[in-house]
């Protein structure tokens, strides 16, 4: 199914459209079910930013804590491979972390729930609350966009910073089992 993200007036447009009171009761289930989902998946993908945020971070301990041995078993030029994978790790944490930082979302307002236009009228009152959903998904599908770039992005940096890790490895590997 093709994303299409509406705007603020093609909202209320289409909840002026109908009459139907079984219209917004399933608008309003299903706006519901997606504002639990949305506040999920940004859950989700903080979690998913920490986790490697952590691999990141024990990937640099192994590195820095392993120094003395893999300094030995390589040569100057290929002392980057460690020291890029540490820089890549880095650089993955980093990204991850940001990607965590708190930012500013829509949330339901007191005047959302409790708005005085509405107040006198259940259908006008409920179709004003879809409106407040819609206002909430759309700031949190924002959000979670800009994280799941992010996340993306450390990702790669770290499975880079994998590979350099198991490259430097690899050759200490072949250097003392030679010698």
């Amino acid at each position: 199914m093709a994303s299409t993200d509406l705007c603020k007036d093609e909202v209320k447009r289409r909840l002026g459209s109908y009459e139907d009171d079984g219209v917004t009761d399933e608008l309003y289930g299903f706006g519901t079910m997606l504002v639990h989902d949305a506040v999920d998946r940004l859950s989700k993908i903080n979690g998913t930013a920490g986790a490697i945020a952590a691999y990141c971070a024990g990937l640099i301990t192994i590195l820095t804590s392993t120094a003395t041995i893999w300094a030995k078993g390589i040569g100057p030029w290929e002392r980057f491979l460690p020291i890029g994978s540490a820089a890549f790790a880095g650089l993955a944490a980093a990204l991850a972390i940001s990607s965590m930082s708190l930012r500013k979302l829509n949330w339901f307002s007191q005047d959302d729930w409790l708005n005085s236009d509405c107040l006198l009228d259940k259908r006008r009152i409920k179709k004003f609350h879809i409106l407040s959903m819609w206002s909430v998904i759309d700031s949190f599908d924002a959000a979670y966009r800009r994280k799941t770039t992010r996340v993306k992005r450390a990702q790669y940096l770290a499975a880079f910073a994998v590979v350099l890790l198991f490259v430097t490895l690899l050759k200490v590997t072949w250097r003392f089992g030679t010698i």
